[in-house]
């Protein structure tokens, strides 16, 4: 297909038109890719090609504007049955020299296209993350993961035993839904940090591997609004390596007078046995510079973050339990009360996941319904146990005034209903 464009540049600055060649093909895993091209790169038939510049070159003859050239590539990789990725990578030839704050303008209007095919076809968050959570693939084993796979994986798995002298303390609003704790480990001469470390546990009403597939989607609906309430500046996946092994960053808001805080971990999911683990760890390399896409102002500071979360079946198949460790070294001059408030945000996402996938409707109407059946064929187990519900309720009656006010109207009525009967007969056999 071909596509020529004009671009306004305004009265002083001569327009430009844009003259493509789009082209697609199906490549592996079922992806999409659309590229565009200069006119002629990829043309065999000349008689076409010389017919479209001929086409060009009377249309900037007409409008007295400047040739300039657009190639890139739109990538789009199916994620779900109904949910893909878009990426958009451009590359453009001005033609002559346009002002810098023109261009960034108009580079911004073109990558703009990417965000009117959002618009166009969202949906609501809730089902999107829903089909996403349901194509989540099982993650590799762990003795099938590369040498720099397994550092990161050997660092969160060292959360469990890390600090073993020090003791656990129950946080404020523990119980028996969520079960939270916390650990510090203050400052020392070696040491002139204080980290802290939290752990949550508790049961999911869903199997494990969509429990997983919620917890590693990054950027769901979902894990977005949580930080939305938070209002934290920034949340993004700078870098995808493969579907359960990715490195992502977000920065964390402090209360004032404190700068924010920057966390950039590289994560994994993979299997232990029955058990489905999300792990993350800092990468290699500390002060890795991540482009958010926007001026953060005041720089964060850069602290550490180690999280290990472990999915284990239960007897029930729709059930599954979660255990979630947490390692924060926010680093700089933070208070420990500040810092004893933070491992509770982290935490967070354990009571959130929780909430996401709570039946406590559908279980509390699957029990009634159960109950409602045992009383209808408990008569048959029990002779004694229907007569003895009659019992009951007839003394409920003899004892409650609404009880005794029935009988004395129903008994009034009848008496009335009787009278009328005996006028009737008398008046028709007199």
């Amino acid at each position: 297909m071909f596509q020529v464009v004009g671009v306004g540049l305004g009265s002083v600055l001569a327009d430009r038109v844009l003259a493509s060649w789009w082209t697609w093909r199906r490549s592996r895993n079922n992806t999409l890719e659309v590229a565009l091209s200069k006119l002629g790169d990829y043309m065999d038939d000349s008689e076409i090609r010389d017919e479209v510049e001929r086409a060009v070159e009377a249309e900037l003859a007409a409008t007295k504007a400047v040739r300039a050239e657009l190639f890139g590539c739109f990538r789009i990789q199916p994620l779900a049955p109904n949910v893909c990725r878009v990426i958009f990578v451009a590359q453009g030839i001005s033609g002559g020299l346009i002002p810098q704050v023109v261009l960034n303008m108009k580079v911004k209007n073109t990558l703009m296209t990417v965000d009117l095919i959002r618009d166009k076809m969202e949906r609501t968050g809730e089902v999107v993350d829903a089909e996403l959570r349901a194509s989540f693939p099982v993650p590799p084993r762990l003795q099938d993961l590369s040498e720099d796979q397994r550092r990161v994986v050997d660092e969160s798995l060292a959360l469990e035993t890390e600090a073993a002298d020090v003791p656990w303390k129950t946080l404020a609003g523990s119980g028996p839904m969520l079960k939270t704790w916390i650990k510090i480990l203050p400052a020392t001469e070696k040491r002139s940090e204080t980290v802290a470390w939290g752990k949550a546990v508790c049961t999911l009403d869903c199997r494990a591997l969509t429990a997983l597939g919620w917890s590693f989607d990054w950027c769901s609906r979902a894990r977005m609004k949580v930080d939305e309430e938070e209002r934290n500046p920034a949340r993004i996946v700078y870098e995808r390596k493969s579907v359960h092994d990715q490195c992502v960053a977000m920065i964390k808001k402090t209360p004032r007078g404190f700068r924010d805080r920057e966390f950039v971990m590289r994560q994994m999911a993979f299997t232990l046995g029955d058990t489905f683990v999300y792990a993350a760890a800092p990468p290699r390399l500390e002060g890795t510079v991540v482009d958010y896409g926007f001026k953060t102002g005041v720089k964060p500071v850069q602290g550490r973050c180690k999280v290990l979360l472990k999915l284990e079946p239960s007897e029930h198949p729709n059930q599954c339990t979660l255990e979630l460790y947490q390692y924060l070294d926010s680093r700089g001059s933070i208070p420990a009360k500040i810092r004893e408030r933070m491992v509770p945000r982290g935490l967070r996402i354990a009571e959130v996941a929780r909430l996401e996938f709570a039946r406590d409707k559908e279980i509390d109407e699957a029990a009634q319904a159960k109950l409602a059946r045992v009383i209808k064929d408990q008569r048959q187990a029990y002779i004694w146990f229907r007569p003895m519900m009659d019992t009951i309720a007839q003394r409920l009656l003899e004892s409650v005034s609404w009880g005794l006010k029935m009988r004395l109207f129903v008994g009034a009525g009848l008496s009335t209903l009787d009278l009328f009967t005996d006028v009737f007969m008398i008046y028709t056999f007199e």
